[in-house]
């Protein structure tokens, strides 16, 4: 049987002064404030490394309807080293069924802008919820019915995330104040001797999301176009093509053992979202869901191509209008 050569030859990159473009990347959400993040590309050359862009002389601006609403500055955040990103926004509200431009020029590169058309609202619903075996251990297998606007055509996705959050409070026994986390070992003293101290408890939720893996079985989505039911996913993607105008029945699946922490540093609530998304940022998701390690073949799959919206530049901004629902699967702790 024939096979490739054992001979390996180091490839040596390039070195030229190759420009940097800015990349436009998130979402524009209905009834949502404006969040997005602002990169530049890295160069496939050798001893290039991922940075922020330069926000010196940027400056953007940004329209409902082509009427300008704001111009803004895009700034640092605490996310800004992980991500090599900067942040870019606003307390303004998104309008769904609105139209919003964003461009950002100045500084030293090239003019980039990009247009949104905000979906329209729809109706969404959970149906039910039961613990069911699934691609080989236990999984919540959530059923949703979303019932799709008629007269357009219509996109979706689904997705599940966990949010972490922190629990602070107190108690008081014998006249005297008590932190919750401190003192759990006397609380919990208490109630088990049948007290039950007068407590306040304060949850604060991260700002941050971890995306949970999903299955589905539904053969209308996208996703069973390019995998199987037992591939994960890190959103599940439709169109309204098999139920225009009417309602359609989804069933995803979550690992069970993902959808709880352990007090008290890895506490969370469970997001799953059902979206009405507009076709290029749809086209974009699909692209990168097809292209995901659990759905591609390596060096033998096909390219996939990035759909943008992004005119000058690289990324995409999406528009949605999303449906949420939010559990807490994690018990008490008092």
């Amino acid at each position: 049987m024939g096979g490739l050569s054992g001979c390996v030859t180091e490839l040596t990159l390039p070195d030229p002064k190759a420009d940097r473009k800015l990349v436009l990347l998130g979402e524009l959400v209905a009834d949502d404030t404006l969040s997005l993040r602002l990169g530049q590309s890295t160069p496939v050359t050798q001893g290039s490394v991922a940075l922020p862009p330069d926000p010196t002389g940027l400056s953007i601006d940004f329209r409902k309807e082509n009427t300008p609403v704001a111009t803004l500055v895009p700034h640092s955040d605490g996310r800004t080293p992980g991500l090599q990103t900067l942040l870019i926004s606003a307390p303004l509200h998104i309008f769904s069924g609105s139209r919003y431009s964003i461009q950002v020029a100045g500084g030293r590169y090239p003019f980039v802008a990009a247009t949104v058309q905000i979906p329209h609202p729809f109706v969404a619903a959970i149906i039910d919820t039961t613990t069911v075996p699934y691609a080989g251990g236990a999984a919540l297998r959530v059923l949703f019915r979303i019932y799709d606007l008629g007269g357009e055509n219509n996109f979706y996705s689904v997705e599940a995330l966990r949010q972490r959050f922190s629990l602070a409070g107190h108690f008081i026994y014998d006249n005297d104040t008590f932190d919750l986390i401190r003192d759990k070992p006397l609380y919990d003293s208490l109630r088990a001797a049948g007290q039950h101290p007068i407590r306040r408890i304060d949850t604060s939720h991260a700002d941050v999301y971890e995306r949970l893996p999903i299955y589905t079985n539904d053969a209308l989505t996208e996703n069973l176009k390019v995998a199987t039911p037992y591939t994960v996913s890190q959103r599940i993607l439709l169109t309204d093509n098999g139920f225009a105008g009417g309602r359609h029945d989804l069933q995803i699946y979550v690992p069970a053992d993902r959808l709880r922490g352990s007090f008290p540093n890895d506490m969370g609530r469970i997001l799953f979202t059902v979206k009405s998304l507009t076709p290029e940022y749809f086209g974009y998701l699909r692209a990168y869901e097809t292209f995901t390690p659990a759905t591609s073949t390596g060096y033998l799959a096909q390219p996939v191509r990035i759909e943008s919206n992004v005119v000058g530049g690289l990324g995409v901004v999406g528009g949605c209008f999303r449906v949420p629902f939010y559990f807490t699967f994690d018990p008490d702790p008092f």
